[in-house]
C-alpha cells in the first residue's frame, strides 16, 4: 500500500476516525499499534473478492471491495474498502475502509 492508503488505515483506526476506531478495536481487535497486520488482511482480500463499480464522481472511477477479514482478536467480519482511480492514473488508492455494519456478526 501506498503512504496514503496507509494513513487512510491509520486514520480510521485512530482517534480522529473515533467511531470507526472503536468499531475496528472492538470487532476485529486492530488498532494504531497493529494496523500491519490488518493491511496484510485488505491486501490478501485484494486478491479473493471482487470489485464492485461506484461510477465516476469526477474525480475518477470508484469502487468496493467487500471482503471477509480474518480479526486479531480471532474474529471473522466483513470489512468494505472503498478505492478510486484518479482521472489519468491507472493505479487505484484506498479512500476508506470500515467494517460493514450489514453483515457485521456481533
Amino acid at each position: 500500500m501506498t503512504r496514503r492508503e496507509t494513513d487512510c488505515l491509520s486514520l480510521a483506526l485512530s482517534e480522529t476516525g473515533k467511531h470507526k476506531a472503536l468499531v475496528f478495536e472492538r470487532s476485529l481487535g486492530y488498532n494504531t499499534t497493529n494496523s500491519e497486520l490488518l493491511e496484510a488482511e485488505i491486501r490478501k482480500g485484494l486478491e479473493l473478492y471482487k470489485a464492485f463499480p461506484k461510477g465516476n464522481d469526477g474525480h475518477g472511477d470508484k469502487f468496493n471491495v467487500i471482503m471477509l477479514v480474518d480479526g486479531a482478536n480471532g474474529n471473522r467480519q466483513p470489512i468494505i474498502t472503498g478505492w478510486i482511480y484518479d482521472n489519468g492514473n491507472d493505479n487505484p488508492r484506498m479512500v476508506t475502509t470500515y467494517v460493514y455494519k450489514e453483515l457485521r456478526r456481533p
